[in-house]
C-alpha cells in the first residue's frame, strides 16, 4: 500500500486497525503529528491562505515548497500547479483541515507489516521528523529512505530514485 501525505496516514491507520491485511506500506512525505510542524494554528493558516489572490499567484505560493528550485517549471510542476490553481478555497480548507490535528505516533508501534518511510531530502523538516518513525515501530519493521535532490513531490521530481527505493524495499 502506498500513501502520500495524508494518504500515508490513512494507510498506516488501516494497517494498525486491520493487522494481517497489509503486507507492506510505503509512507511518503508524511508527518505522523502535523501539529509539531505547524508554525501557525489551523485557523491562522486558513486566514493566511485566504489572503492570497485567487488563481496563479495562490498556486505559485502553494507549490513553492513542494518542488526543489531545479524542478520548478517542469512538466510535473506545471501539472501540480494547474491542479492547485483550479482548487476552490473550500477545497483548500477541507484539505488543510484533514492534514491537521492528529497524532499517529502511538499507532506506529502496533503496525505489524514493514513500512518504508520515503521522503525527499529537501522536503522542509520532514526528513528529520520522519527519521524518528522507524524507532517507534517494532524492531526492523520501519525503514527510512531519503530521495536525494527532491522535495515533497519526490515521486515526480526523481521518479527513478523513488521507484528504485520501493523496488529495493
Amino acid at each position: 500500500m502506498v500513501g502520500i501525505g495524508v494518504g500515508a496516514g490513512t494507510a498506516l491507520t488501516f494497517a494498525a486497525e486491520h493487522p494481517g491485511r497489509v503486507g507492506h506500506i510505503i509512507a511518503c512525505g508524511f508527518d505522523a503529528n502535523p501539529d509539531e510542524l505547524a508554525s501557525l494554528k489551523y485557523s491562522e493558516q486558513l486566514r493566511y491562505i485566504a489572503t492570497w489572490p485567487t488563481g496563479s499567484i495562490r498556486a505559485d505560493k502553494a507549490v513553492a515548497n513542494w518542488f526543489t528550485p531545479d524542478s520548478r517549471g517542469s512538466r510535473p510542476w506545471q501539472a501540480v500547479r494547474a491542479m492547485v490553481n483550479s482548487a476552490s478555497m473550500e477545497g483548500i480548507k477541507a484539505a488543510r483541515q484533514v492534514s491537521c490535528g492528529y497524532d499517529l505516533r502511538p499507532t506506529l508501534s502496533s503496525i505489524q507489516c514493514r513500512v518504508l518511510f520515503l521522503v525527499g531530502s529537501e522536503d522542509a523538516v520532514l526528513p528529520e521528523t520522519m527519521a524518528k518513525y522507524p524507532e517507534l515501530m517494532t524492531a526492523g519493521q520501519g525503514k527510512l529512505q531519503i530521495v536525494g535532490r527532491a522535495s515533497h513531490m519526490a515521486m515526480l521530481e526523481r521518479p527513478e530514485q523513488f521507484a528504485e527505493a520501493i523496488i529495493q524495499f
